[in-house]
């Protein structure tokens, strides 16, 4: 007896799959399904029986895809899955539903797997989502370090002097230059005229001063004043939210003698 050519026993069965490599898989991509028939022949003293069986192959529907291949932590993209015509489906091991999606942030280049069973096997699809190294920038902070006193007497000498310092506590050496500073009194942005200069490599820190309660720009009042570095944004950094330094209070007064 022969199946299709083959020899087969005289009782028993036949496990038939259509793989992706079989001839109607270019077809396949086009329709839902296709139709094969089986030839099977009996050669007896009476001569040969023939008989053919067709089988309608309804192939697996598999889509798996991001709908962002690249990502900056901290973004995510979403995966995305259709999957018809199959007995199991897994998300990285995970079972799940055929159509269905994921909200994932990975924090390194990782690649998903989307692994299906269906009746005449399994296989795996894959989905990477790269995450680019940043790379390394400087990452400047400004601090208070300093006053050398708390009430001052407008005008008087020597000045009244805040002592404040701006380090790179970034992983890149911040190259020659100027950096800007302004200094922020009772809430609102007053002035830029500090500068401090480049180079500053990573984890040393440049120190300056600028005086207070000399002139006409700190009348008589109460102060509370904080330091901005880089406030016009001219140096691309690792983290541009930590520009702002603590503040330190001090209060001006007139002069008791006339």
């Amino acid at each position: 007896m022969h199946l299709d050519g083959e020899r087969m026993a005289e009782r028993g069965s036949h496990e038939a799959c259509l793989t992706p490599y079989d001839e109607y898989d270019l077809e396949a991509q086009y329709v839902d399904e296709v139709t094969y028939t089986y030839d099977f022949r009996a050669t007896t003293d009476a001569g040969d029986i023939e008989r053919s069986v067709s089988v309608v192959w309804v192939y697996p529907r598999i889509s798996f895809r991001a709908d962002d291949t690249e990502v900056k932590p901290p973004e995510c993209t979403t995966l995305r899955w259709d999957v018809e015509n199959v007995r199991e489906v897994y998300l990285d091991g995970e079972g799940v539903t055929g159509h269905d999606d994921r909200i994932v942030c990975p924090k390194e280049t990782r690649t998903y797997t989307l692994w299906v069973v269906t009746a005449c096997g399994e296989e795996g699809y894959h989905e990477t989502i790269d995450v680019p190294t940043p790379m390394p920038k400087p990452d400047l902070v400004v601090q208070i370090v300093s006053i050398d006193n708390t009430t001052i007497v407008w005008g008087e000498r020597p000045w009244t002097w805040i002592h404040y310092r701006v380090c790179n506590i970034g992983d890149a050496k911040l190259p020659a230059g100027r950096i800007y500073l302004r200094d922020w009194t009772n809430g609102s942005p007053t002035s830029g005229y500090m500068v401090v200069e480049g180079p500053i490599p990573p984890g040393l820190c440049v120190e300056s001063k600028f005086a207070v309660g000399h002139d006409s720009g700190w009348p008589v009042g109460e102060y509370t004043v904080q330091m901005e570095v880089d406030y016009r944004s001219l140096v691309d950094e690792a983290n541009e939210s930590n520009n702002l330094s603590n503040s330190i209070e001090f209060r001006v007064l007139y002069s008791s003698i006339e």
